[in-house]
């Protein structure tokens, strides 16, 4: 393993806000000192032009060590790959560094001092959630063995058949699933039927394609309102609107996203045919996206935004034919909590755990004949 040393990892407002966060938690006024570290998997190690050419990648500014007294890492969860790694190591394969670095990661080494003296780990503990995503990161003092790869833990099954509905109950609390009661008795009834027992993989992917997020069942259910069955579900309300007033609308509530009518336009695309660039009269719709986090926003917010984004982005490639990316606007919106009291303790101070959305408009293009939206 080979260690660079960066800059700042944050920026003057929030190593500030963090400063403050951590003198509350701790009892009393803290120094804070956070700076990026760079951990490159280099089995054959880096020669000197390697190394200036990745710390001209990494804008590094020396180096540094796995395990340092006095500090404590944040980086991603020992065993995983974060996006930022995945990313990086791409690059720095492009710019012809594959040859010597496997793969390369990013850390924060945080180092934490009050009245004159730098906390040890075990001080500075009960302030790790101020520190750290506790979804995707861990607080480590050695990050020596990051890159280490261990064996796959084994496969495990649920003895449905002997234990009936309490062995999917034991696998809903332990895999995390959050599964109803009534897709409980669901599992436990196909697999007796079956004449099986669910695997974890099985029982995970289950969750996750029957989860709200893909199903929709609560917007989608039918409810009562004070005993009053209600007409139209959460959803069927959400598309009233439209059901109402339809006009301009080429695409909506299927093929993954919304196209609705633009104007004529000359485009500069290029010709199949010749592989040259012309200009051609042209229709150019607007195609929209809401997407939803597939992360808990207050914990997570960063990767959850990430994952709306990606969500966006895939489903605007699905309408028609296939649509192909000109350019976008983006949008976020951000609600506080209602009440002091739904604040998690967690919270920076003077911020509450709030919901995130996102909307994304595109410019469609689509040709006159067929209709073909573009994104």
């Amino acid at each position: 393993m080979f260690t660079l040393l960066g800059t700042a990892a944050h920026p003057p407002f929030r190593h500030a806000q963090l400063e403050e966060a951590l003198s509350k938690a701790l009892g009393g006024p803290v120094s804070l000192s956070a700076e990026f570290v760079y951990l490159l998997d280099a089995p054959a190690g880096l020669g000197d032009e390697q190394v200036v050419r990745a710390s001209e990648l990494l804008g590094a500014v020396g180096r540094a060590e796995p395990k340092e007294k006095g500090f404590v890492f944040v980086s991603p969860r020992k065993g995983t790959i974060s996006p930022w790694s995945s990313k990086a190591s791409d690059i720095f394969r492009s710019c012809g560094l594959g040859q010597w670095v496997r793969r390369v990661e990013r850390a924060v080494r945080v180092s934490v001092e009050k009245e004159g003296k730098v906390l040890a780990p075990d001080a500075l503990a009960p302030a790790f959630p101020l520190l750290h995503d506790r979804m995707t990161e861990g607080v480590y003092d050695d990050l020596s063995d990051l890159f280490a790869a261990s064996e796959p833990k084994p496969g495990r099954v649920f003895d449905v058949l002997a234990e009936g509905r309490a062995a999917i109950e034991r696998a809903n609390v332990e895999l995390g699933l959050a599964l109803y009661p009534d897709e409980i008795d669901y599992l436990a009834d196909c697999y007796a039927k079956a004449g099986k027992n669910p695997t974890d993989t099985e029982i995970v992917m289950f969750g996750q394609v029957n989860s709200e997020h893909c199903r929709h069942k609560i917007f989608n259910a039918s409810w009562t309102l004070d005993g009053t069955p209600q007409e139209l579900s959460l959803f069927k309300m959400i598309r009233g609107t439209h059901a109402a007033h339809p006009q301009g609308t080429l695409l909506a509530y299927s093929d993954n996203s919304s196209v609705i009518e633009g104007f004529r336009s000359d485009a500069f695309v290029c010709d199949p045919a010749t592989k040259r660039y012309v200009w051609q009269p042209d229709q150019v719709d607007i195609l929209m996206k809401v997407e939803t986090h597939n992360h808990p926003t207050a914990i997570s917010p960063f990767p959850g935004a990430a994952t709306g984004v990606g969500g966006e982005s895939r489903d605007e490639a699905a309408p028609g034919g296939g649509p192909a990316t000109e350019w976008g606007i983006g949008g976020a919106s951000c609600v506080r909590a209602a009440s002091a009291a739904s604040a998690a303790s967690w919270s920076l101070p003077g911020e509450s755990p709030a919901p995130r959305s996102r909307g994304r408009r595109r410019r469609a293009r689509r040709r006159a004949s067929p209709r073909r939206s573009r994104s």
